[in-house]
Order: structure tokens, then C-alpha cells, then sequence
């Protein structure tokens, strides 16, 4: 009996080191590993897939209001139509904490490409009265072309 009993607690590991892998990334470097990562990850998908299928206006609801304050959407929309457009999202990778925010590589789909584009995402307190209370929301303070983009 104490045979099947460890082939269970093996079989067991090994389906939750796949899980981990599947959810936090093959390790490949700077992984936050927390609800953090998690939140920016499902950003990240939201956004991309919204780039994906309304362009870089798809963007813009994602965008934090220190970039808004200063890009249009029609500004964001001439900014960046000169960048490739994605079909979807595939995951993280590389995320760690700098001083403007949180930095990854979004890997995204591209035709039959995985294309890694960097993107930094900055905390938004939503629903308070203070910029330091109420729930987080993560938005886009940096992507490839967001530099051109003006009012």
C-alpha cells in the first residue's frame, strides 16, 4: 500500500509544479510571484486582446490618468500606427518592481509569432479620496510608441 500512496503524493507534486509553471511563469527571471503579478498579468490580457481587436483605441481605457492627462486617444492612435498590431495575449515574463512601477514582457501573438514587447504598469487607487487609499487598479504608464503620443 505504501507504494500507491507515493505514487499518488508523486504524481500530486508533479501536477502542481505544472500548475505553478502554467500560472507564474517558467522561471525564466524577476517573476513577483504574487497577487500583484496576477493583477497586471489580467490587465495585460485585458489590454491586449482590446489592442487586438479595436487597435491602439482599444488601449486607452487601460492607459493610467498620467498618461491620459497628456495623450487623446486620437493621439494614442496616431502615436502607435506604426506598431504592430497583436492578435492575442500568451503571458509575463521578466516582471520586476522599478522605481516608475512594474516592468514586463508581455508576450504576445503576432500571425504565427510570439513578439515580446516591454510594458510598465503603474498602481491606480480607485473610488477614494486620496491618491494613497482605496482598492489598486493596474494601468499602463509605458509601451513602445507611448512616447509620441500628445494631446
Amino acid at each position: 500500500m505504501p507504494t500507491v500512496i507515493n505514487r499518488i503524493g508523486l504524481i500530486s507534486a508533479c501536477a502542481l509544479g505544472s500548475a505553478y509553471l502554467v500560472a507564474c511563469g517558467d522561471g525564466d527571471g524577476g517573476s513577483l510571484e504574487d497577487e500583484r503579478e496576477r493583477e497586471i498579468a489580467g490587465v495585460a490580457e485585458l489590454a491586449t486582446n482590446a489592442y487586438a481587436a479595436a487597435g491602439p483605441v482599444g488601449l486607452y481605457d487601460y492607459l493610467s490618468p498620467l498618461v491620459t492627462k497628456n495623450c487623446s486617444m486620437q493621439g494614442l492612435k496616431e502615436a502607435l500606427k506604426n506598431e504592430p498590431v497583436p492578435d492575442g495575449f500568451r503571458r509575463l515574463k521578466n516582471t520586476s518592481l522599478e522605481p516608475q512601477g512594474v516592468s514586463t514582457t508581455v508576450v504576445q501573438v503576432i500571425g504565427q509569432d510570439e513578439v515580446e514587447v516591454r510594458w510598465t504598469f503603474s498602481p491606480v487607487h480607485v473610488g477614494a479620496a486620496s491618491a494613497t487609499d482605496g482598492p489598486v487598479v493596474w494601468r499602463i504608464v509605458y509601451l513602445s510608441g507611448l512616447e509620441r503620443c500628445a494631446n
